[in-house]
């Protein structure tokens, strides 16, 4: 099959530059994953507190209405 040793060196050197290639690219994709989690956290807080304000605009115009308590 792979006898010859010129075959065998590509296949090293392949596997070589493609482990090189994932240290390289890795961190960065570690880093932005952290980042869009992070904004992500912001972004949910931000919705329950308008889910919160929404809530209370409500309960007020009910309560203008006359309905509810």
């Amino acid at each position: 099959m792979l006898k010859e040793p010129e075959s065998i060196l590509l296949i090293f050197i392949g596997i070589l530059i493609g482990l090189i290639i994932s240290m390289i690219v890795n961190p960065k994709l570690e880093k932005e994953n952290k980042e869009l989690k992070m904004e992500k956290i912001k972004l949910e807080q931000k919705l329950l507190k308008l889910y919160d304000e929404q809530a209370e605009l409500t309960k007020k115009v009910a309560e203008m209405n006359g309905i509810g308590g």
